[in-house]
């Protein structure tokens, strides 16, 4: 797929068999609304979507396993990769970054490991993430952990809403201390 240049397109449909959507495609196209991503696609590399200012949302197929583009400058509230399960990088683990500018929720998919993340929305965090690295401006108040066991953060929650299954509260509030509200779900 070529670069599209912001000509006032508001509309982006790649090809059916696109498997992987290429840097800085869509990067700038202040009017682009809608996107249609293809059905196999399986991964989405750096700025793909970054300055589309109009662009409020995005469905991920379950094919997708690895997806670099941080979405900043977009208008996207709600980033779901729930269903997707991304693939180990070349360390042996699975890590995902993300910046977006406006994101009111973020759905990390099966597979990741380790988050390193910026936002101030909700939070729902599959159990297989061991490691939050870091929340820039720590603005998440609201976070929804799947597993009994907390993973490691590198900074301190404060005032967090924390929900947690059933039993687990014991072990959230040794890690994370007595400022959180805890909600076991």
């Amino acid at each position: 797929m070529q670069s599209i240049d912001n000509q006032g397109y508001t509309n982006c449909y790649f090809p059916i068999r696109c498997s992987k959507i290429y840097s800085d495609v869509c990067y700038g196209c202040i009017e682009l609304k809608n996107v249609t991503l293809p059905p196999f696609l399986k991964s989405i590399s750096d700025d793909v979507f970054c300055g589309c200012i109009n662009l409020e949302k995005l469905n991920f197929p379950e094919t997708l396993t690895k997806c670099s583009s941080s979405f900043y400058g977009t208008n996207i509230n709600v980033i779901d990769f729930s269903k997707c399960h991304f693939n180990n990088n070349w360390r042996g683990r699975v890590e995902l970054s993300f910046h977006p500018l406006n994101m009111k929720e973020l759905r990390l998919p099966q597979g990741v490991e380790t988050v390193c993340v910026s936002g101030e929305g909700k939070l729902y965090v599959p159990s297989d993430v061991k490691v939050i690295r870091e929340w820039h401006g720590e603005k998440c108040k609201e976070f929804h952990f799947e597993s009994p066991t907390p993973p490691e953060m590198e900074y301190k929650l404060n005032n967090c809403t924390i929900y947690i299954p059933k039993g687990s509260t014991t072990a959230y509030f040794a890690k994370f201390g007595e400022t959180n509200k805890y909600i076991e779900e």
